[in-house]
């Protein structure tokens, strides 16, 4: 798509030039930080990605043991404005931010002003970290520490850091066109995080359904096998209300349809893997199913076979299901994924 091209990359790999690892991992982090490394005599390891969305920038770090620091006279001379936002997905640091001792672990979400003095000694750590204009996120209290401490904001926190999660992964398909909507999305998550005032709610509704949604399914695919899996289980653990739950569901036909589809889905695959030689009844219950009955009927419904027939024919590249009353071909289209 020459015409749409993607967005802006830039990389770093010390493994392109091991001798000289740490010396490049300085010049990647300089612009923002002075840093030195934990282990001066040994061999530094390091990587980064670093993408242009044009209101913000997303980093991608895999680095060894660092002392990273920003004085009040290297603010004076850079200048910098910004608040950065990162979330750890490996190791994490000590240190002091300001007058402040904090110790950031795995999963937390962190916001660094980057007018303020920081001090901190990080282990071998993987990071996302967004650089966002102040601009973007004026007229809202910006911490220099822990975002996840205010246990007010942690369903917002939560939603963000996956969204964080997500957008790392998808930033080296992610084309020019559709930079600005997803700038948009990450700052509006961030801002919702920071104050959840009605207007940052609403502005964010959409982004942070989306990210609600996500968990929400990564949550169905940890539990497929266990029984007590429930619309009930799945609210309580999500910090949401059943109505909010069975929105987000809605166009999956409900919580329960979801759910029903993923556990045939994962029984199909069992079934016509000659490798599994797990009983009929035993893959049904290993996917969820407590009433062989009950999973043999709902998978003949579902694919117009029954079990035996696929684990003894296996599966058609084309299976003609049964017309429904209203049809559906949403099951179809995620079968495609």
């Amino acid at each position: 798509m020459a015409d749409d091209p993607l967005i802006p990359c830039q990389r770093y790999d010390s493994r392109l030039d091991p001798e000289r690892g740490f010396e490049g991992w300085q010049h990647i982090v300089a612009p923002v930080f002075d840093v030195v490394p934990v282990a001066p005599d040994l061999p530094f390891s390091a990587s980064y990605e670093a993408y242009h969305l044009g209101d913000i920038l997303v980093g991608i770090g895999s680095f060894d043991a660092t002392h990273f620091s920003r004085s009040r006279a290297r603010i004076q001379r850079d200048g910098l404005d910004h608040v950065m936002v990162q979330i750890y997905l490996q190791g994490g640091y000590t240190g002091d931010l300001g007058a402040r001792s904090v110790t950031v672990s795995a999963g937390e979400v962190v916001t660094l002003d980057m007018t303020r003095e920081l001090r901190t000694r990080s282990e071998p750590s993987v990071n996302i970290t967004l650089l966002i204009p102040r601009d973007e996120v004026s007229g809202r209290v910006v911490p220099h520490g822990n975002l996840n401490a205010d246990r007010e904001h942690e369903m917002a926190c939560g939603l963000f850091a996956d969204h964080m999660r997500a957008l790392a992964r998808h930033l080296p398909t992610v084309r020019h066109s559709a930079a600005v909507h997803v700038a948009d999305a990450t700052v509006s998550l961030y801002r919702a995080a920071l104050s959840r005032t009605p207007d940052d709610l609403e502005a964010a509704s959409e982004p942070m359904h989306d990210a609600l949604l996500l968990r929400a399914r990564r949550l169905v695919e940890a539990r497929l096998m266990r029984e007590d899996l429930s619309a009930i289980s799945l609210a309580k653990e999500l910090r949401v209300s059943r109505s909010t739950l069975y929105r987000l569901f809605e166009p999956f036909g409900g919580v329960a349809s979801y759910v029903l589809e993923r556990r045939l889905t994962l029984a199909r695959s069992a079934l016509c893997d000659p490798d599994n030689v797990q009983r009929i009844g035993a893959i049904g219950a290993s996917c969820g199913f407590a009433d062989p009955s009950h999973f043999s009927r709902a998978f003949r419904r579902r694919f117009g076979l029954s079990p035996a027939e696929v684990r003894r024919e296996g599966m058609p590249d084309f299976v003609v299901n049964p017309v429904p009353e209203r049809a559906d071909l949403r099951a179809w289209i995620q079968n495609l994924t």
